[in-house]
């Protein structure tokens, strides 16, 4: 696989899961409106190339999977692309005349989950993990070699392969719906853990059924934070000059997106290193990359900090350990030594929103008993990349899934996100002039001021996004996102 660089379709985007509201928003009604979903496939350059199979809503959503085909050998990709609100903005001139109007503040996020590795090892610390590290080279966008400690690496299958697709099956309840396909693996090989040189052996057959289940309803009487900007024209610049955050503004509705992918992890058939030779100690570690990155248009990169960064929103993957609650971000690094997981979910966002959700049975079956399945994470990375369109920022992880060595594994992994879209506005909730603003809740102070600042200057943005997507509306999944690291 080709280095990391992350090249997100910027109008390929769903919205956020939450808003930064200070109380829960009041739901009056719900209507279901899950057959305005669509579906879209095909062949794409996305993540390397493949093929994909996205659902979406208009062009403000799109969740799916992007695969390998028998043109470009990729691995499986988990994609959401959403936009987090952090609030609606009203600017004014310091006379007191409006210059915009009931403006949603988002930030753009990509979420992504490669099926990366399987790998062959030997627990001899017998506490279920694989003692092992990696780390991500920023600059070569590429995973160093492994490094075991205690246990003992042997070989690896990478999963970029040709991915067979199945016929789908589509399902349409009462409030949801379902497509079910499957992902048959070919050209499957071993390596060298050390020398990534290529082994003799019957490679293992690998299957994933994917769920796909998405619904779509209308929420109304949804309160949202709203923020007061005074802007004033000093020395031929427009600067802001006030920021307040004002009453909750009631919205008329707004759309409420729920997506969740599940997959039936089928691996059967592994042929074991001759030095492996206690099955009690056999196990394979399911290597899942992830990366979450956010999006931030030209013209308010050089404000990131004030925006969003200096906020705690611009993402952080959050688990629970025996020692309590952690977290992983692009700060973080590599760890001495994986970090386990307690519980078997891992959550990403910010302080104010949310991004998505990893989760998995804590089970298996093994050659038709039960065992026990233990996440692990290897450390958090940061990863940045510019050009013209804007900076792409966020962070990068290595999970592992472990699971115990038998002829047969089923396991179901499965990845959730909430979206909101389409804010409508009341129209009398439109001020007809600089209303006086509520002061802040106490404590909000400078933290206020860090989260608006830039609220003119993002509308500026999002006023071009605007344009440029009259002019062309985009493909299904994203013509240009990330391409993952090298395994």
């Amino acid at each position: 696989m080709r280095a990391f660089t992350l090249l997100v379709a910027l109008l390929l985007t769903v919205s956020a899961v939450a808003f930064l509201a200070t109380a829960p928003p009041a739901q009056a009604a719900t209507t279901n409106l899950s057959g305005l979903l669509i579906e879209s496939a095909g062949s794409t350059s996305a993540f390397g190339g493949g093929d994909y199979r996205f659902i979406q809503f208009g062009n403000d959503s799109a969740f799916g999977v992007v695969w390998g085909n028998a043109t470009h050998a990729n691995n499986i990709y988990v994609v959401a692309i959403k936009a987090r609100y952090l609030g609606v903005g009203q600017a004014y001139w310091a006379n007191g005349t409006q210059l915009v109007t009931n403006q949603p503040i988002k930030v753009y996020t990509i979420y992504a989950a490669q099926l990366q590795n399987l790998t062959e090892y030997r627990d001899n610390t017998n506490d279920g993990v694989a003692n092992y590290t990696r780390t991500y080279n920023a600059t070569s966008g590429s995973w160093s070699n492994y490094a075991f400690t205690g246990d003992v690496g042997y070989k690896f299958v990478n999963l970029s392969t040709n991915w067979v697709p199945s016929p789908v099956t589509r399902t349409t309840g009462s409030t949801y719906r379902t497509w079910s396909f499957s992902l048959n693996a070919t050209n499957l090989a071993y390596y060298n853990i050390t020398t990534k040189r290529k082994l003799p052996g019957t490679p293992p057959v690998v299957n994933y059924t994917f769920h796909l289940n998405a619904s779509l309803v209308r929420d109304t009487n949804v309160s949202v934070p709203q923020w007061n900007v005074t802007v004033s024209r000093v020395l031929g610049h427009d600067v802001i000059t006030n920021v307040v955050q004002m009453q909750d503004l009631v919205l008329a509705s707004v759309k409420t997106i729920h997506y969740d992918l599940k997959w039936d992890q089928f691996i059967s058939g592994w042929t074991y290193d001759n030095r492996d030779n206690n099955p009690a100690l056999r196990r394979l570690l399911l290597e899942v990359g992830t990366v979450v990155a956010n999006y931030v248009p030209p013209a308010v990169v050089a404000g990131w900090n004030l925006l969003v960064h200096r906020q705690g929103d611009d993402g952080t993957a959050t688990y629970e350990t025996a020692a309590g609650n952690e977290t992983a971000d692009n700060s973080t690094g590599a760890y001495t030594s994986p970090h386990v997981f307690k519980s078997p979910n891992l959550d990403f966002g910010g302080n104010w929103t949310h991004i998505a959700r990893f989760l998995w049975a804590s089970n298996d079956t093994v050659d038709g008993a039960n065992s026990t399945v233990l996440g692990q994470v290897e450390g958090g990375w940061r990863f940045s990349y510019a050009d013209a369109r804007g900076l792409y920022y966020g962070f990068v992880l290595l999970v592992g899934l472990n699971y115990v060595g038998g002829g047969t594994i089923v396991h179901d992994p499965t990845v959730s996100v909430d979206a909101m879209t389409d804010l409508e506005f009341v129209p009398a909730s439109t001020p007809p002039s600089n209303p006086t603003p509520q002061p802040p809740p106490a404590g909000y102070g400078a933290l206020v001021v860090g989260l608006v600042i830039l609220v003119v200057l993002v509308l500026v943005a999002l006023a071009l996004v605007v344009r440029s997507r009259r002019k062309q509306e985009p493909p299904m999944p994203p013509a240009q996102p990330p391409v993952p690291p090298q395994p």
